[in-house]
């Protein structure tokens, strides 16, 4: 795919979307959400943490989906990553729990962890642990 602009955020778009199909919750006016035991207030994916370390992380994204060649203007290429990365992300809250998955980007009012990476250095640490949970790739 040449790289335009117009590909790059329409890559950009996707990957979000894709996030929103793992994490409907944390969406405002998602129509994935079913049953919604959250509401997006409870999790830090939309706030500066979320959306400066997954930006960060898109990039390794894309480049593993380029690499896979799976469609990077698809959502379903990017739910497939995600929903990996985000179910063995694991790190303990304040409380001393060890939490993952979804969880794991709530508030540390609602039990989150990515709280304790809200330092600069803390949110490099977390795109890098993010990139950890990566799929081996194939080749």
């Amino acid at each position: 795919m040449r790289r335009t602009e117009g590909n790059q955020a329409t890559c950009l778009i996707a990957y979000w979307e894709g996030i929103e199909k793992v994490i409907p919750e944390a969406f405002p006016n998602s129509s994935n959400a079913e049953n919604k035991k959250h509401e997006p207030k409870d999790f830090a994916l939309l706030k500066g943490i979320g959306v400066s370390v997954l930006n960060e992380f898109f990039v390794s994204v894309l480049h593993y989906l380029r690499e896979e060649g799976l469609p990077e203007t698809s959502p379903s290429s990017y739910v497939k990553v995600m929903r990996k990365c985000f179910n063995d992300l694991e790190e303990y809250n304040k409380d001393g729990e060890l939490v993952g998955g979804n969880k794991f980007w709530m508030v540390a009012g609602k039990g989150g962890a990515v709280g304790s990476f809200s330092s600069g250095a803390g949110k490099k640490a977390l795109v890098h642990k993010l990139e950890n949970t990566l799929p081996k790739r194939k080749n």
